[in-house]
């Protein structure tokens, strides 16, 4: 009830300023049906190459979807709409369509789920400078690694994006039409999800684990699905668990994380900190430079970060317990009763 609500709110909100903007006049009967079929099969670690199965997957889907049909010439917006009617095609996939008013004529079209939660679009004026992209860190969390970014070479803090699905056509026809002239596109995320996991020796004294991977794209222009040079740092939660979610596999901390992808073809950070804390209270926190796994088959074809050389592994000592009580498994420190004894005292009343 409440995600239907907000979905209300954002349409309320994009109508609002929409109706403050000077657009042209359209005939009635110039409507066009535009049908986006999702195309989510091929996500690494999401729909297919799934590494670690006991893993959470993230259901990719929405309710509905921003239109944007642009004047190539102008590169001004010239109509947009909301489109949140939802069909199952032959084989499943997921199509959502609707209705935009245009008149004849050559258009770019760019279309976007817009009930992201992390995930913000910003520019959307001009096809070339729409562009996605997350929020830094609130403070606490980057102070935290204030020392892992530094001053020199400053990378922001940023969350991680939820998978945004964009669907674009450069210079689509609208031709003179008395039916309803209808646009079918595909719409693919411009999203990443990377599987990462790092050997740990000690696992049980691990209370909760984050990370922070460097050299990361800090955004997407969208119209031409193009990540930033300009780099980020994305941070994310990790979970204990086994190699490859088997019973016998070696302890790791592990998770899925989502990133515009890594910086190409120029020199930056490929480096991730793990930060542990203990089931006593203590933070370890330990940084690995990756570049070398990023190169992997694994990593370019699966998106796969196993770190399982002798070089990348995590030691976990045990905790400290000067008082004498019983270390837990999973909750720090776990206190000792001992047996009742008898006290005998006056009250004076």
């Amino acid at each position: 009830m409440f995600k239907k609500l907000r979905t209300y709110v954002y349409i309320l909100a994009a109508l609002l300023i929409i109706s403050c903007e000077r657009r042209a006049l359209v005939s009635p009967t110039s409507a066009t049906m535009i049908q986006v079929q999702v195309a989510i099969q091929n996500i690494s670690n999401i729909n297919c190459d799934i590494y670690n199965s006991r893993i959470p997957r993230p259901n990719i889907t929405t309710e509905m979807m921003h239109v944007v049909l642009y004047d190539p010439e102008t590169e001004r917006i010239v109509t947009e709409t909301y489109i949140t009617d939802t069909l199952r095609d032959a084989k499943g996939n997921l199509v959502m369509s609707g209705y935009v008013n245009a008149n004849p004529g050559v258009y770019d079209v760019l279309v976007y789920n817009f009930d992201t939660e992390s995930t913000i679009v910003r520019n959307q004026n001009s096809m070339n400078t729409v562009e996605a992209y997350t929020n830094e860190v609130q403070s606490s969390i980057y102070t935290r690694y204030r020392s892992r970014v530094g001053d020199d070479g400053f990378e922001p803090v940023v969350y991680e994006p939820d998978h945004l699905i964009v669907s674009t056509e450069k210079n689509h026809v609208i031709p003179f039409h008395e039916d309803i002239h209808v646009i079918n596109s595909r719409a693919y995320s411009i999203v990443e999800t990377y599987y990462l996991q790092i050997k740990v020796d000690g696992l049980q004294y691990v209370s909760s684990a984050q990370a922070l991977m460097g050299g990361m794209s800090s955004s997407n222009l969208i119209g031409s699905n193009t990540p930033s040079l300009d780099p980020a740092c994305v941070y994310f939660e990790m979970q204990k668990g086994k190699d490859g979610g088997r019973e016998d596999g070696d302890d790791v901390i592990c998770c899925l994380f989502n990133t515009f992808g890594k910086i190409k073809d120029i020199e930056s950070k490929l480096e991730v900190t793990f930060d542990v804390t203990t089931t006593d209270g203590r933070r370890v926190e330990k940084t690995f430079d990756i570049s070398k796994v990023f190169e992997t088959e694994d990593a370019i074809e699966r998106h796969w970060l196993i770190l399982d050389e002798n070089d990348y592994k995590m030691v976990i000592d045990p905790p400290q317990n000067p008082s004498g009580g019983k270390v837990g498994g999973g909750g720090g420190f776990e206190p000792v009763v001992e047996d009742w004894e008898e006290e005998h005292a006056e009250i004076s009343l």
